[in-house]
């Protein structure tokens, strides 16, 4: 049994209806997108959500992403919130498509004054450059945004982390993220084969074949269809390596990120962001 058990099944089920609405917005406008890491994992060895799963990921490359950003809140009207990147105090974490008059709560985000809503995690697959070098400022450039990114949320770790965490936040939240990202997007439209995913951490995972995503594929997720990264079984294999292995209790804890859910609005919280994460966007 996990911490969070209590209503899991629940959680699942909106977390479900949002990405069932995002999947047909997307087909709707012909926004390529496709579940990724747990979700794509549970797709293929659950048919849906692995039990324990809390939160929802997908990709979108980086040009379906502009799109998404750009019609997307016309679709959502009061439903849903669309948390952009930005370098307005350090808000430079993984956009986010939020639910309107919901609450979930993560410890490292629990004093953030931000939009808390259920939320459905985008990964954004940037072009990568055809040289070797320039692949290289690239990865270094997404190296900086995740390490200012940990630092501002004060992640900790062990004594080495700890003190690249405590010197990133002798600067400002915000510091140098603009310039950095137009390193990270500078190969938009470079006709390269692979994609850089900015959520691996070692370089040798950190590009992928484009083919290994799109086409995409259509699998079942708890009785809805949403899309796949085409080649799963090379995808999984690169993130999990034998990703049929049931991982220990302890190892379940580490992925969860919940801590407090409510699809109601709680006392002193309103999940209608006031727009001050809306400015500095970084796209």
């Amino acid at each position: 049994m996990t911490d969070i058990d209590w209503n899991l099944k629940d959680l699942q089920t909106i977390m479900k209806d949002m990405l069932f609405d995002v999947h047909l917005f997307c087909m709707d406008h012909d926004i390529k997108y496709c579940v990724a890491y747990g979700s794509a994992l549970g797709a293929k060895r659950h048919g849906g959500f692995i039990p324990w799963d809390d939160d929802v990921d997908i990709y979108m490359p980086y040009e379906d992403y502009c799109r998404f950003c750009e019609i997307f809140p016309l679709f959502a009207g009061d439903k849903y919130y669309l948390q952009k990147l930005s370098s307005v105090n350090g808000m430079c974490e993984i956009p986010k498509i939020r639910l309107n008059h919901t609450y979930y709560e993560e410890a490292l985000y629990k004093t953030w004054d931000m939009h808390k809503g259920i939320f459905i995690d985008i990964f954004v697959l940037y072009d990568a450059p055809k040289s070797k070098i320039d692949c290289i400022f690239q990865y270094l450039a997404k190296t900086y945004i995740t390490l200012k990114n940990l630092s501002n949320r004060r992640y900790k770790k062990n004594a080495f982390i700890n003190l690249i965490m405590w010197m990133f936040r002798l600067t400002s939240p915000g510091f140098l993220l603009v310039p950095i990202y137009k390193v990270l997007i500078k190969y938009q439209g470079v006709k390269g084969d692979f994609y850089l995913d900015t959520d691996q951490c070692k370089l040798n995972k950190t590009f992928i074949n484009k083919k290994v995503f799109f086409p995409s594929q259509m699998l079942n997720f708890d009785g809805i269809t949403v899309c796949a990264p085409g080649k799963i079984e090379e995808y999984l294999t690169l993130c999990y390596g034998d990703y049929n292995k049931i991982p220990t209790e302890d190892e379940i804890k580490a992925k969860q990120h919940c801590s407090k859910w409510s699809s109601f609005e709680e006392i002193g919280y309103s999940s209608i962001n006031n727009g001050k994460f809306r400015d500095e966007c970084l796209i």
